[in-house]
């Protein structure tokens, strides 16, 4: 049975920048569709992650991050 995406409103407090994925993502030429078999979440999930209408876990920030070797996250030194 397929789960429904998480959508949540998108908040300032958190430190994810969906922008930096979709710019990361197209610089490493992946698909929406690749990224979410990497990631084990189906691609739109992916794409309302890119919007800004769902946050990922925070370990899946980490392994968009590896995957992508782009910071997803404000404040970095």
């Amino acid at each position: 049975m397929r789960r429904a995406p998480t959508v949540v409103p998108p908040t300032t407090s958190s430190s994810f920048e969906p922008s930096a994925l979709r710019f990361s993502r197209r610089v490493a030429d992946l698909t929406q569709t690749e990224v979410a078999q990497q990631l084990g979440v189906s691609a739109t999930q992916i794409s309302l992650i890119e919007r800004g209408l769902a946050r990922p876990t925070t370990e899946q920030i980490k392994k968009l991050e590896t995957l992508l070797h782009a910071p997803l996250t404000g404040g970095r030194p």
